[in-house]
């Protein structure tokens, strides 16, 4: 996962990170770099695999819950402002995956 935004007061920044758990209605992820909780700072999100090739060509806007150090990484907690379509997360998730898990996404 990718974040666009202002991080920290500074200029538009794009971050990756390691997503954790997925739903429809947000996102936890490991950031190597803080960023900080602030629910009124909205950033774009984009979903990105390991090369960095977009897996979906939809984004959402989101926003950071929270945000929990974890030795020398950040545990985000991300809030989407639309919840993702069920078409979406089933490409996110991968045909990998059994259709009994994506039910409960």
């Amino acid at each position: 996962m990718e974040i666009r935004g202002h991080v920290q007061g500074s200029e538009v920044t794009e971050i990756r990170s390691v997503t954790v758990d997925m739903s429809r209605g947000g996102v936890l992820a490991v950031f190597t770099d803080q960023v900080a909780a602030d629910p009124d700072n909205t950033f774009m999100v984009r979903f990105l695999d390991a090369s960095g090739t977009l897996i979906a060509p939809e984004f959402r806007w989101g926003t950071v819950l929270r945000s929990d150090p974890l030795r020398s990484e950040y545990v985000v907690a991300v809030k989407f402002q639309q919840p993702l379509p069920p078409a979406v997360l089933g490409r996110l998730f991968g045909a990998h995956l059994a259709p009994g898990k994506l039910a409960y996404a």
